[in-house]
C-alpha cells in the first residue's frame, strides 16, 4: 500500500479506471458478436475487422491511464517521503501488433465453435463459450497497454525501489499467492514469476488469462501492505504454505 493517503486513493482510482475501459470493451465486442454467423466468413470477418477496432482503442486508453496514474503516484509518494519528484520520462507503448486481435478472433472463432458442436454443445451454446474465450484473450490485450506504462515506469525511476502487486478480494489463489508474497525489491534476485508463455505481465506480474492485477510501485520500505495483500499473506501462514490447502483457503472450501 502506498505511504501517503493520496497514494492509496490514486490506486484504488486506477483500478475503477483499468476495469472501466476494460468493461466498455468487453460490452462493445459482446455486441458486436451477437451479429456474428460463426458459419459465415465474411461475418467473422467484418467482426474482425471491428474487434481490432474496439481492442486497438481500449489497449490505448489503458495506456493513457497509466501512464498519469504513474505520475500522479509518484509525486504523492515522493511529495510524502519529502523527497523532489524530479522529472521522469515515459512513454505510451507502440500500437498493438497487426494481427494480434485477428488471430484470437481466429482462434476461437469458425472452427472452435464448429469443434464444439461435433463435441454436442448446441450453436448457441458453442457461439457462447466462443465469446468466452475471446473475451478472456481481449483483457489481456487491453490492460497490456497500462502495464507496460507501469513496467516501464519502475525500471526507469531511480527512486523506486520495487513494486507490489495489487489484487483484489476475488483474485484466483494464483493471485492471491503472488499478492502474499508482499512487495518485490529491485536488488532482490528474484521477481515474483510469471507463467510460461504469457509475457505480457511485463516485470514479474505473473499474469493469466484474463487477469486484472496491477502493480504499484514502491518508493520506501515503510510502505505497508494493501488490505487484501495482507489477508492472502495471513492465510499463506494459515495453510502452513500448502499451496492446495491455500486455494482453499482463497475458495473459501477450507
Amino acid at each position: 500500500m502506498a505511504v501517503s493517503d493520496l497514494g492509496t486513493a490514486l490506486t484504488e482510482a486506477h483500478g475503477r479506471a483499468q476495469k472501466a475501459v476494460t468493461g466498455r470493451a468487453l460490452k462493445e465486442l459482446e455486441r458486436a458478436w451477437s451479429a456474428v454467423d460463426p458459419a459465415d466468413p465474411v461475418s467473422l470477418l467484418r467482426y474482425a475487422e471491428s474487434a481490432e477496432r474496439i481492442v486497438s482503442r481500449a489497449h490505448g486508453a489503458s495506456a493513457r491511464a497509466a501512464l498519469s496514474y504513474l505520475s500522479r503516484f509518484r509525486k504523492a509518494e515522493l511529495n510524502a517521503l519529502g523527497l523532489v519528484a524530479d522529472g521522469l520520462s515515459v512513454s505510451l507503448p507502440n500500437a498493438l501488433a497487426s494481427g494480434e486481435v485477428d488471430a484470437l478472433v481466429k482462434q476461437y472463432g469458425q472452427g472452435f465453435v464448429a469443434r464444439l458442436i461435433n463435441s454436442g454443445a448446441s450453436a448457441e451454446e458453442a457461439k457462447r463459450l466462443a465469446l468466452a474465450r475471446q473475451l478472456g484473450g481481449a483483457v489481456d490485450l487491453v490492460l497490456s497497454g497500462g502495464r507496460k506504462v507501469i513496467d516501464d515506469g519502475i525500471t526507469r525511476d531511480r527512486r523506486c525501489i520495487g513494486w507490489r502487486r495489487v489484487a483484489s478480494g476475488s483474485c484466483c489463489s494464483f493471485c492471491a499467492m503472488l499478492a502474499s508474497r508482499g512487495a518485490v525489491y529491485k536488488d532482490q534476485k528474484s521477481a515474483l514469476g510469471t507463467r510460461k508463455g504469457n509475457g505480457r505481465g511485463g516485470r514479474g506480474a505473473g499474469v493469466h488469462r484474463a487477469c486484472q492485477c496491477r502493480m504499484e510501485p514502491v518508493y520506501s520500505r515503510k510502505s505497508k501492505p494493501t488490505p487484501n495483500e495482507a489477508r492472502y499473506e495471513r492465510m499463506w501462514r494459515e495453510s502452513g504454505g500448502d499451496p492446495l490447502e491455500f486455494r482453499r483457503m482463497v475458495e473459501g472450501r477450507a
